[in-house]
């Protein structure tokens, strides 16, 4: 077994597409976050927008500039790569209202010296990423080994980047992703043995710290489901939900809850919905159906959230429910708490 994170897992692919006859020593392969068709996360950086404490952005970029790996980070090209999920196009980076990468779309780059640097380090990762298989594969031939892949949901994310014609960038976030990575990315791989299972980022009932990409393994779906599959144990199915990080905490008069119900090979639970508790002007049981979809946001009054459970913390309670071989199933109570 292989467990990697982010940069981990595509350095985890390079090594197995180089040398196949590795596989036939691995049962499975476990990415959690990994930005399997790119991110756009060292964009701001390289094209001189943002800054990190304590160099200004003009310094950031000139030393983000000389760096291949931030390179090897960005969407790869959607000429050379299928940038297609189910949902579409996943449209990361455009140009004239079409997919694009800033490997070869590159007007946005400096002129002189850095620049030219720079277009070294984008034409090398073209070169070597910019041809991605939505599949693990070796001369285009699949890699049989299970992959389970673990995407993010619910942290402020880049997941667009639009590019005029001047090279003007203008970036777009959503909470599509884990912070770092864009949902879709991370779970953009596919195959026969692929697996995708969902991470809500929030706040859960084990902690009041919102942890997104760089301790994604903390929240407890991956941590649980890691679990079961690091002990050789039968899965379940699996179901939970987070309360949105920023309404936890702000006082803002609805809080969004996240809720994600798969089966134990991350489909869709038939028939899934949830049933709320503790909740005042809510009756107790009130059912609110997921469908046959693999997530849905349930927005509630924080009014009516009114069990207090120690200093500022209010909590309610969730309960998920499904069908299965014509019966109901029940799932372990959730509690959810929130600041007031």
């Amino acid at each position: 077994m292989i467990l990697c994170h982010s940069t981990g897992g595509l350095v985890t692919r390079a090594l197995l597409e180089s040398q196949p006859d590795l596989v036939d020593l691995l049962e499975q392969i476990i990415a959690i976050a990994v930005p399997w068709a790119g991110t756009l996360q060292p964009l701001p950086y390289i094209s001189g927008q943002q800054g990190f404490f304590p160099l200004t952005s003009g310094q950031t970029q000139k030393a983000l500039g000389h760096s291949w790996a931030a390179f090897d980070l960005l969407p790869p090209d959607p000429g050379k790569t299928d940038m297609t999920d189910a949902e579409g196009d996943l449209d990361f980076f455009t140009m004239g209202g079409s997919q694009a990468s800033p490997l070869t779309a590159t007007a946005w780059m400096p002129t002189g010296p850095l620049g030219n640097a720079m277009a070294e380090r984008a034409n090398r990762s073209n070169d070597q990423f910019g041809k991605r298989e939505r599949f693990l594969s070796h001369d285009g031939q699949p890699l049989d080994v299970e992959v389970v892949c673990f995407g993010g949901w619910g942290g402020d994310t880049l997941t667009g980047c639009a590019m005029d014609a001047r090279g003007n960038l203008s970036f777009a976030t959503t909470m599509e992703g884990d912070g770092t990575v864009a949902r879709r990315s991370a779970l953009w791989l596919s195959g026969p043995r692929v697996k995708h299972f969902l991470v809500p980022v929030g706040h859960y009932p084990d902690s009041q710290i919102t942890r997104e990409h760089a301790a994604l393994w903390l929240n407890p779906p991956v941590r649980d489901l890691l679990g079961t599959l690091l002990a050789g144990r039968t899965r379940q199915p699996y179901t939970y939900a987070a309360v949105d990080g920023d309404d936890a905490v702000n006082n803002v008069p609805q809080v969004k809850v996240r809720l994600v119900a798969q089966d134990a090979d991350g489909k869709p639970l038939p028939g899934a919905a949830v049933r709320l508790f503790d909740l005042q002007g809510v009756d107790s049981g009130t059912s609110h159906p997921i469908g046959n979809r693999i997530r849905s946001t349930l927005t509630l009054s924080r009014a009516n959230i009114t069990q207090h459970a120690a200093g500022g913390l209010f909590r309610f309670e969730i309960e998920f429910h499904w069908q299965e071989g014509g019966q109901e199933k029940v799932g372990p109570r959730q509690a959810l708490l929130i600041q007031k």
